[in-house]
């Protein structure tokens, strides 16, 4: 059996050379980063940061051995000061629709059933060196097989 994959490492796997609005290209290490800390990123201005957060219990679906996971899953955008709130806006609102729209898909070998936003993007305010951020909740429907 493989190694197991994480939803994080999952969902950067699908936002991994995604075009924001700025044009920036997304690229892991370099403006999207996962367990981690915003606070850590200080010579990072524009970034899209995961973070999974604990969700529903699993439950069954019906006899059939398939079981949904149900994470939730946080994304934080944050853009340079001088770039403004709008941009961070745009960036988060890009962010959402790709993951809004992204199901019955397989990812590292899981099955993703729907991610889905919880609410709108949030207005967090600017982080201490006056970079605005916004922030996105969701939860992800992830099947896993069961042996029955």
């Amino acid at each position: 059996m493989g190694e197991v994959m994480t939803v994080l490492e999952d969902v950067v796997s699908i936002l991994n050379g995604f075009v924001l609005p700025s044009t920036t290209t997304l690229v892991t290490g370099t403006n999207l980063f996962y367990e981690t800390s915003p606070d850590d990123l200080t010579d990072h201005d524009e970034i899209v940061m995961l973070a999974e957060e604990s969700g529903e219990s699993d439950y069954a679906l019906g006899n059939n051995g398939v079981v949904i996971e149900k994470p939730r899953l946080h994304v934080l955008c944050r853009v340079a000061s001088d770039s403004g709130i709008l941009a961070c806006r745009h960036n988060i609102e890009a962010v959402r629709r790709t993951l809004s729209v992204f199901g019955s898909s397989i990812v590292n070998g899981t099955t993703y059933l729907a991610i889905m936003e919880e609410g709108t993007p949030e207005y967090q305010g600017p982080d201490s060196s006056n970079r605005p951020i916004f922030t996105q909740e969701f939860v992800v429907w992830k099947g896993l097989e069961v042996s029955v």
